[in-house]
Formats: C-alpha cells, sequence, structure tokens
C-alpha cells in the first residue's frame, strides 16, 4: 500500500500536537517545511551508521593502472572484492597510516589484494593496491547515504514501514524542536524503541579468525 511523503509530513505534525487530527489542517508552509526537516533528518542520520538498516552492493569495472575510484553515496564500506575468471578474491583493508605511509612498490600494474576508503564530499574514495593489471570487476558492499525525497513520493517503495514510522516519529520530533515546545512522551518513548531495535537489526560483524602463535608464518 502507497504511503507518501505528503502523508508522513502530516501524521508527523499530528503526532507533535501542532495540528489536531480531524480539526486541523497541514498547511502549504508546513509541509514545505516538514519536507526541509525530512530531508535533513535523512542526512543526519549519515552520522550514525547504526540508524541505516540497509546494505547495497556497488558494482564497477576496474581501470588499469588506475588507483582511486570514487564510490558515490558510500557512507560505510565493509567488504571489497575482485572477480577473476568467476572466482571471487576478498581484497584485505589496510587503515590510512599503513597504506599512504608504508614503504611500497608504485607503478606496477598487478592483482591488487589491499583496499582502503577515505570519506569526500558525496560519497567515498576507494584505493586499490596493485592498481589492477586487468578490466576486474570489483563489488563493495556497505551502507549508503538515504537519499532526498519530494512530496508526494511514494516512500514505501523506498523503505519498509517500520523505517517509514521511524522517520515518522523522527520527524515530530524535529518539528517538536523547531516549534520550542515539548515532544509527547509517548512519541518519545516510541522513538527510543525504534532507535534500539534498529541499532540490534544492524550489529556489526564480530566475527573473528584465531591464530596460533606456533603457526609457522613463513
Amino acid at each position: 500500500m502507497p504511503y507518501t511523503v505528503t502523508e508522513l509530513i502530516t501524521s508527523s505534525y499530528n503526532l507533535s500536537t501542532i495540528v489536531s487530527v480531524g480539526l486541523e489542517t497541514v498547511t502549504g508552509d508546513q509541509l514545505s517545511e516538514g519536507l526541509k526537516f525530512l530531508n535533513f533528518i535523512l542526512s543526519d542520520i549519515a552520522l550514525d551508521f547504526k540508524k541505516i538498516p540497509y546494505y547495497s552492493d556497488y558494482s564497477f569495472t576496474a581501470v588499469i593502472g588506475q588507483e582511486k575510484y570514487f564510490i558515490p553515496g558510500l557512507l560505510e564500506p565493509e567488504t571489497c572484492v575482485f572477480f577473476l575468471s568467476s572466482v571471487r578474491y576478498p581484497l584485505v583493508y589496510q587503515y590510512r597510516k599503513p597504506y599512504f605511509g608504508e614503504a611500497r612498490a608504485e607503478n606496477i600494474n598487478s592483482l591488487p589484494y589491499a583496499w582502503h576508503t577515505e570519506r569526500v564530499l558525496g560519497g567515498t574514495d576507494l584505493y586499490v593496491y596493485f592498481a589492477p593489471s586487468q578490466q576486474y570487476p570489483l563489488v563493495i558492499r556497505g551502507r549508503f547515504l538515504l537519499e532526498s525525497v519530494a512530496l508526494n513520493q511514494d516512500l514505501s517503495s523506498t523503505f519498509e514501514l517500520f523505517f517509514i514510522d521511524y522517520l515518522r516519529h523522527y520527524l515530530a520530533k524535529y518539528i517538536c524542536e523547531a516549534y520550542d515546545i515539548s515532544l509527547p512522551q509517548r512519541v518519545s518513548d516510541e522513538l527510543e524503541r525504534f532507535d534500539s531495535k534498529i541499532a540490534e537489526m544492524t550489529n556489526y560483524d564480530l566475527s573473528m579468525q584465531k591464530l596460533s602463535s606456533l603457526q609457522n608464518r613463513w
């Protein structure tokens, strides 16, 4: 069943108690203001990855000799792999200092084995080493920015109902803060419940690999 941005904004004003259900109508100015607030929220959620319950894949083809690639909208990368003859090979993540600061051979095109990412405006820059020697297909998986929405847009084609309901309560809080009034306790309690449940859904992969100190490394 479709659920539009306009419906969400109207319901949020009702939850905030600024507009009474059945007695008052949300004005055009309030709809415009609510839309602005909602898009602020979708952007603010990027500051806390745990509030984004959705993971996506971004596929692209490596360019021979090219180390850096821009991944639009990528917030939190988790894995990066490349394919060779229908076999998937993982790349090993390196932090900033070892990737950019340790000694290594340059100007060599070969099988990539390491990757690093840096947040930039609008997305993330992905670095791979070695620079690819072929046009390998690569796939990076992670969490991405939530896109801005427009009035009358159908949210049910983008988000599940629980997340729409979460945004509805989140927007009510935003509206109350803008109007300098107290958020109704029942709305505050429900928003807290949503935050907790969504965080549980998106826990990090805490799996470990044990290495023996007696293992032959050479």
